[in-house]
């Protein structure tokens, strides 16, 4: 009588069938195809939302899945980000035997970061990269989740994708030759949340818990960013990315660029002087004078201040430089980048000067004011983001206005607020050539 392996070595002609180690090898080849086939299958379902809120009502809620040890490894892995964020890349040249960050992105954000890094682009929205809340989280919580972080130290699946997100956002600077951190060197805010707060006070003495409703730049008063230097410390950041936790309204960002500001620089200068009317050459002149002015003009900006002592919080001393710089050098072929935050700057330095700074900040404010009325809308659901080169281009927000939100949601009453998570990328002290420039 023929064993099954030999009857089904006979009919199939595969001699290896009838050999002793023969279910071991099928086995075995079994459980590899089951795998290829289970494994993708896994994959593609675990896109779907629902599958996504199953998992988080019958797995992730469920206490024996979530152990002190996991709750303590997601806090070590944020703090690594905080303190060690040489750990991060250190973990990806182990994974995919590479350094070069860039090389593990899909085809086409590596290819929107290289227009970034080229500087032939200055923003890049970012969608289906960063991992979402779930909407489960929404309804528990009517759509807007407690904003103290502390209530989420004990929370396993929540901490872990916090620190995935950050993960990705540091490879992401990573990749442009920056680095993710605070403006102070292991600062804790390496991570900025912002939240809506309708009733809180908006002073110059500390940062707003929201998104500004002026246009400014990150960390605005540092310095230039100096490649000629060793480390990055006490300058600004270059980068800044904008990642959607909560939008349940869909309320939007409003960004323009610097090259937007330039392109209406003329018409500040003839709202300037719109009582001598200047055209032409004279016109051309104003212009040049202005950006001469802003370009050359050491200003002086201080930084945060410390709420019980009012002390300024800067470790590093704060150098006066200009807010406005030609990367080219070139009068003829300029490209612009600023450093910007009127609520920083020290506007008593300019009394008793000629007057002339202060029409070349007025006309500044004014082009400003007029590429603000032509800014792109750009709106960040859930796990969105919005990376922005910190020097070429603004981002603010806007009261909703007497029109408020979509009708839509206002009949659902869906609460206008967001949760915003900022990331800000600084300068490497030696960058890598990512893209192979």
């Amino acid at each position: 009588t023929l064993t099954y392996g030999a009857l089904l070595a006979e009919r199939l002609g595969w001699a290896f069938l009838s050999l002793p180690v023969a279910p071991i090898l099928v086995g075995a080849l079994g459980g590899f195809i089951s795998f290829l086939f289970f494994g993708r299958l896994g994959r593609l379902f675990s896109r779907f939302p629902l599958f996504q809120q199953v998992a988080q009502v019958f797995v992730f809620q469920q206490k024996f899945l979530n152990p002190r040890g996991r709750t303590q490894m997601a806090t070590a892995a944020l703090q690594w980000l905080q303190r060690q964020p040489e750990m991060t890349f250190e973990a990806v040249n182990y994974l995919y035997q590479t350094r070069k960050t860039a090389s593990i992105f899909p085809r086409r954000l590596r290819q929107a970061l290289e227009e970034l890094d080229t500087g032939s682009a200055s923003v890049l929205l970012i969608r289906d990269f960063f991992e979402r809340k779930f909407k489960l989280d929404y309804l528990r919580h009517k759509l807007m989740s407690p904003r103290d972080l502390s209530s989420y130290e004990k929370r396993y699946f929540i901490q872990s994708r916090a620190a995935r997100n950050g993960i990705r956002a540091s490879l992401v600077f990573d990749a442009l030759g920056a680095e993710l951190r605070d403006e102070i060197a292991t600062g804790e805010q390496w991570r900025r949340a912002r939240h809506t707060d309708e009733n809180q006070q908006i002073t110059t003495l500390r940062d707003n818990a929201d998104i500004s409703l002026r246009y400014r730049t990150g960390a605005p008063h540092y310095r230039w960013p100096d490649a000629g230097r060793e480390t990055s410390q006490g300058e600004t950041a270059p980068w800044l990315l904008y990642m959607a936790v909560e939008n349940p309204v869909n309320m939007p960002l409003w960004v323009i660029t610097i090259d937007d500001i330039m392109d209406k620089m003329h018409a500040a200068a003839a709202w300037l002087y719109a009582d001598e009317a200047l055209s032409g050459a004279a016109m051309e002149a104003e212009v040049q004078s202005i950006l001469t002015l802003l370009s050359t003009t050491d200003i002086n900006m201080f930084g945060k201040w410390d709420e019980r002592t009012l002390r300024q919080k800067s470790e590093v001393a704060l150098i006066p430089q200009p807010v406005l710089r030609n990367v080219t050098g070139d009068p003829e072929n300029p490209a612009w980048i600023l450093r910007w935050d009127p609520n920083r700057i020290d506007w008593s330095q300019f009394v008793g000067t000629d007057g002339a700074i202060r029409r070349a900040f007025a006309a500044l404010l004014k082009a400003i004011e007029l590429a603000d009325a032509e800014a792109d809308r750009v709106v960040l659901k859930r796990g969105d983001a919005l990376l922005i080169n910190n020097l070429r281009a603004m981002v603010r927000r806007r009261e909703l206005g007497s029109g408020g939100t979509h009708y839509i949601d206002s009949f659902f009453d869906y609460p206008e607020a967001w949760w915003l998570n900022v990331y800000y990328g600084f300068r490497r002290s030696a960058p890598s050539a990512f893209f192979g420039i």
